[in-house]
């Protein structure tokens, strides 16, 4: 981790316990070929889907509906109220995979 890295992580108002948990997970990625992601580390099989999509970076957003089941229009908008983003994955051209915080 760099020390710019370091030093967002300290100034984040997000818990100490869950950045730590956001770090340490592995995050699925669904589709013909499932597999996981881990920050700071390099994905072979992201760069794959790059060159699959012709794309350069990617950006990986979790929220509390990660299977898009449908809901009322009421508890959508409950949904929506609570969801509060702390902060999403984002790769570049390398495949690297990094914690962005946005709190």
């Amino acid at each position: 981790m760099t020390e710019t890295d370091s030093q967002s992580l300290q100034a984040s108002a997000i818990d100490p316990q869950l950045l730590q948990a956001y770090l340490a997970t592995e995050y699925t990625v669904l589709g013909q070929r499932p597999f996981r992601l881990c920050i700071d580390t390099f994905s072979p099989e992201l760069l794959a889907l790059y060159h699959t999509h012709g794309v350069r970076c990617a950006a990986f957003i979790s929220t509390s509906n990660p299977f898009s089941q449908r809901f009322d229009d009421a508890e959508n908008e409950r949904r929506q109220q609570a969801f509060e983003q702390n902060a999403f994955l984002w790769a570049g051209g390398d495949a690297v995979v990094r914690l962005v915080l946005v709190r």
